[in-house]
């Protein structure tokens, strides 16, 4: 019985230890990321938000080259891990493709306790695309990190059209239900 029950306590506390180590190294890893895009004090509000953005997509590129490197060196392809999409941005210069940039910005804008959700976004298939909806302050938000295209600032979902201009290039985002 004493058997029993000590050794549930211990499990017990023996996750509670690893829970612990995994929350200090998801903070480590948020940290690190933060200080990857260049952002040195936390931000807060729709100002940090866009600060937030616009540094991502500056500092963490739209590409599929990591990809065809994990592909080659295990002969298939798997979602990398966020220490392996942090040392690609560290250490050699990529970032990745919406599976990638778009679910990890969402995990440190959930860290820094913004209320975000990643969805699934239509092509031209259903789900093929992944983006961001950040609500503040009674706001909704749409971000995409991941589309290699010139969306650095987060555009509010209550006043669209929204048209940017970039090059030769015009991006329309509307809201098709007006």
């Amino acid at each position: 019985m004493f058997s029993s029950i000590y050794h549930r306590i211990y499990r017990r506390r023996k996750a509670c230890e690893k829970e612990s180590s995994t929350k200090a190294f998801m903070k480590n890893q948020y940290e690190r990321y933060l200080k990857l895009i260049g952002i040195k004090t936390i931000p807060a509000g729709i100002d940090g938000l866009r600060e937030i953005v616009r540094k991502h997509i500056y500092s963490v590129p739209f590409e599929n080259v990591s990809k065809l490197i994990l592909f080659d060196r295990e002969k298939k392809g798997r979602p990398l891990s966020l220490s392996e999409f942090l040392d690609g941005i560290e250490f050699d210069d990529l970032g990745g493709t919406c599976h990638s940039n778009n679910p990890y910005l969402q995990e440190l804008l959930t860290y820094l306790e913004f209320d975000t959700v990643l969805l699934g976004a239509d092509m031209d298939e259903p789900n093929v695309h992944t983006c961001l909806r950040v609500t503040l302050d009674s706001h909704q938000y749409h971000i995409d990190v991941g589309y290699a295209a010139p969306f650095s600032n987060p555009m509010r979902l209550d006043s669209t059209p929204h048209i940017i201009r970039h090059g030769k290039y015009k991006y329309q985002f509307k809201n098709n239900k007006k």
